[in-house]
């Protein structure tokens, strides 16, 4: 028997089991690159929309933040108002011009209940006509000229003098001052101006900017009636 034969085969099969072994190694090992790659890739893709979401809740929650401070805002001006105005009325001036947006909001709060009435079979259909019945009742400018006199009784001289001092203000721009005074909440602001919250929010960013205001348009409004009533100018 050829042993030198024999011992060549052994070798050979051996190294080929080696071989084999080897290349199915480096078949797994590549195999199980490309899966932690993969993993990776979705530990990453995770990790993304971990962040995102965070960021989100972070957005959403300083949103919620800042509509609770604008309703506080809008609560305190709208105290204000109701206080100048009862103590207007009990010291007999009449405020004659008031009148007319009182009659305005009676309306409204009839066609509201009404809508509210008809709707009790077509509730699908009760938002949007309250959103356009508020729209219509509230916009204009009767009503807007209605909503200053308002102010203006209560006021003297306040929208002249913020007029006055931010003279490039439009209408519209106006008109939302004119609302946030009455402490009308954001909510309500939108839907009688017809847009949505995220829109007005910009929209008042904005001019809380051109009026280089460092705080939020209705703590910067409220901040300047509440200078207007410790300067003891009476309603008049």
């Amino acid at each position: 028997m050829d042993w030198d034969f024999i011992i060549h085969c052994i070798l050979a099969v051996g190294l080929s089991v080696t071989l084999l072994a080897l290349l199915d190694s480096r078949i797994k090992l590549k195999a199980e690159r490309k899966k932690t790659s993969m993993f990776y890739g979705i530990s990453k893709n995770l990790e993304g929309d971990t962040w995102k979401q965070k960021d989100t809740i972070q957005e959403q929650k300083q949103e919620i933040e800042s509509l609770e401070a604008d309703l506080r805002e809008s609560r305190a001006m709208a105290e204000r108002l109701m206080q100048r105005s009862s103590a207007d009325a009990g010291a007999g001036s009449g405020n004659q011009e008031v009148k007319p947006l009182t009659q305005r909001l009676l309306m409204l709060s009839d066609e509201l209940a009404n809508i509210c009435y008809e709707s009790s079979s077509r509730p699908e259909t009760m938002g949007r006509r309250i959103t356009q019945t508020l729209h219509t009742g509230l916009t204009g400018r009767e009503a807007q000229a209605q909503i200053d006199a308002l102010i203006e009784a209560s006021y003297p001289g306040f929208l002249d003098d913020l007029h006055s001092a931010f003279p490039w203000m439009t209408e519209d721009d106006r008109l939302l001052v004119s609302l946030m005074c009455c402490g009308i909440t954001p909510n309500a602001v939108s839907i009688i101006l017809g847009m949505d919250i995220n829109r007005l929010n910009k929209w008042k960013t904005r001019l809380a900017k051109q009026m280089n205001s460092p705080v939020r348009l209705s703590k910067f409004l409220n901040e300047k009636l509440l200078a207007y009533c410790n300067e003891a100018r009476p309603a008049s």
